[in-house]
């Protein structure tokens, strides 16, 4: 009978095959497209096949590999198998949109034309993005801490390396590669720029304080009942907020409708980044504690990270929470400026 940790290895195993022949296939077809420029690059598809396979190798016989508990193990595995099967998706989607265009080395085709559809109108080398998650994922999958080192010291810095090559040539040699730059994130479909951008919007003043309060209500509850259900409901809010932004919140909304005719109706200026990034902030503490909870059976971390979560929203009613402004702290470190 096979086990779980086998099936996400025979899962990252196919997943991993069926990549490297699309690449082999590519890269037979691809020779025989005429080019205007080509340089070669130490960080080719060989390189990469290279350091998957030694991280494979690694991984099953042991090599930096952190012995841990067997449940912690086998957690480990099924997050990086599904990291791994991720990366190889976004690689074949990005692979079959860029077409003939791909090649092993860096590159400019003749009728070289500029592609900014689908994955890459968000992120200009979603390819390098997929291997990264790769990398990650085997050193995930097998809890390898040496391979994670290598990936990154070693492999991520040389696929960025490699990546500034590549832009300063098709900034010199294709038409609109600069403005697409420009509009266009490197790696993952996140601009740094606007995310330190000053960004304000008009949201109902009482409903979003009924939004903490409520928060804090949930949580507080959830402590004295040692109830997890209550817990995951407030994560999913504060997920959906995250994505969707604060004013598309459902207790936003629900209590805007409400309280919308009343004479307690009125609107504030918030700046949507930094609650943007406080309600994220505060998913990922409560996704810790499911884990320290569920997973690695520690309970008392787990509701020490919940109580964070809830101090941090009862501050929020004074304005700011301790998210908003480690926010803050961060923007300026990049420069921007804080709205008060």
């Amino acid at each position: 009978m096979i086990s779980n940790m086998q099936w996400a290895n025979i899962v990252t195993g196919i997943s991993l095959l069926v990549l490297l022949f699309i690449v082999l296939s590519e890269y037979i077809d691809t020779r025989k497209s005429p080019t205007l420029i080509r340089e070669r690059s130490i960080m080719s598809a060989s390189f990469m096949g290279l350091f998957f396979i030694v991280e494979l190798i690694a991984g099953r016989y042991g090599i930096g590999v952190l012995r841990l508990d067997e449940q912690v193990t086998l957690w480990s595995a099924y997050i990086g198998c599904a990291i791994v099967v991720l990366g190889v998706i976004i690689n074949l989607i990005a692979r079959i949109q860029l077409g003939s265009a791909w090649s092993n080395d860096i590159v400019i085709y003749q009728e070289h034309k500029l592609f900014d559809k689908g994955l890459y109108g968000y992120m200009r080398h979603p390819l390098y993005s997929s291997i990264m998650f790769i990398a990650l994922g085997l050193s995930v999958l097998y809890t390898d801490y040496l391979s994670l080192i290598l990936t990154i010291a070693l492999f991520i810095p040389m696929i960025y390396y490699r990546t500034i090559k590549e832009e300063n040539i098709l900034r010199a040699h294709l038409s609109g590669y600069a403005e697409y730059s420009r509009n266009t994130p490197m790696f993952f479909p996140f601009n740094m720029q606007q995310f330190f951008s000053v960004k304000k919007a008009d949201v109902n003043k009482i409903a979003l304080r009924l939004c903490r309060t409520t928060t804090v209500i949930l949580l507080l509850i959830s402590l004295v009942l040692q109830s997890w259900w209550l817990v995951a409901i407030v994560l999913i809010l504060m997920l959906y907020s995250t994505i969707a932004s604060i004013s598309r919140s459902p207790l936003i909304i629900l209590y805007s409708n409400l309280l919308r005719k009343s004479r307690w109706s009125s609107n504030t200026s918030v700046d949507i980044n930094a609650i943007r990034f406080a309600q994220g902030f505060g998913s990922v503490l409560l996704i810790i504690a499911m884990f320290l909870f569920f997973v690695f059976g520690h309970p008392l971390g787990a509701w020490i990270l919940v109580s964070i979560v809830l101090l941090s929203t009862a501050m929020g009613s004074l304005g700011y929470c301790l998210g908003a402004y480690i926010y803050f702290g961060l923007r300026k470190l990049h420069g921007g400026n804080r709205i008060k």
